[in-house]
């Protein structure tokens, strides 16, 4: 029993630091107003879009995320060409 509430306790503690750090790592991102776009590959691995690249566009103000398909941890040896179009867009759009 005594096992079972210590791994119980430490659960919460882990679970209580990572609120911390996603909370903390919010307000941080929240101060940025600098136009940002996060380029994400639909197949990346090391950074997933769903854990990262989403969060990263929510937590991030003036921030657009594209995503590239077929692309993983490196567009810009991926698919240079696509990367390329996606940041001229971007550029346009911030430029009007």
């Amino acid at each position: 029993m005594l096992l079972l509430k210590s791994i119980m306790l430490m659960k919460l503690s882990i679970s209580m630091s990572i609120k911390k750090i996603k909370t903390k790592q919010k307000s941080i991102l929240g101060a940025f107003e600098t136009p940002t776009l996060l380029i994400w590959g639909e197949r990346e691995i090391a950074y997933p879009l769903e854990t990262f690249g989403r969060r990263f566009e929510a937590d991030l103000p003036n921030s657009a995320l594209r995503v590239l398909p077929e692309v993983g941890h490196y567009p810009q040896e991926e698919r240079p060409d696509l990367l390329r179009r996606v940041l001229l867009e971007r550029f346009e759009e911030i430029d009007g």
